[in-house]
């Protein structure tokens, strides 16, 4: 499971005849606060009729942006428009105009500013792994 930052898996533990559920982030090798952790794990997956994960919006309430494995290969890509997320941060990383990127790419500035904050949020992650 995750939460968009961590990963996290449910172990079961029995201890006699009762069993718990403990969350471990496995990354850090931590057992968190199930209770704190678990409203948001579900957050922002969309699922379909049958109970299946469809997709993903990782970010804001707003699904800006979206992991769908039936567009770009499930990569993060703006909702609306499908530009990867990932082409609009080398772009602003070589224009360092979030308008500019904008008018590039024909798309709105909240989106690019989106997808930068995405992107740089991930970049902080892989330094931390």
């Amino acid at each position: 499971m995750t939460d968009g930052r961590a990963v996290f898996a449910e172990i079961l533990e029995q201890a006699g005849e009762t069993e718990d559920t403990r969350l471990l982030d496995i990354a850090r090798k931590q057992y968190v606060f199930e209770k704190v952790v678990r409203p948001s794990l579900y957050a922002g997956i969309e699922y379909d009729a049958s109970g299946s994960a469809q997709r993903w919006f990782p970010v804001d309430c707003k699904q800006r942006i979206v992991l769908d494995p039936a567009r770009n290969f499930g990569k993060p890509i703006l909702t609306e428009s499908g530009v990867p997320t990932e082409a609009l941060f080398s772009a602003y990383r070589v224009e360092q105009d979030s308008r500019r990127v904008a008018a590039i790419y024909e798309v709105s500035v909240a989106d690019v500013d989106a997808a930068i904050r995405y992107e740089q949020q991930l970049d902080k992650q892989r330094l931390a792994a």
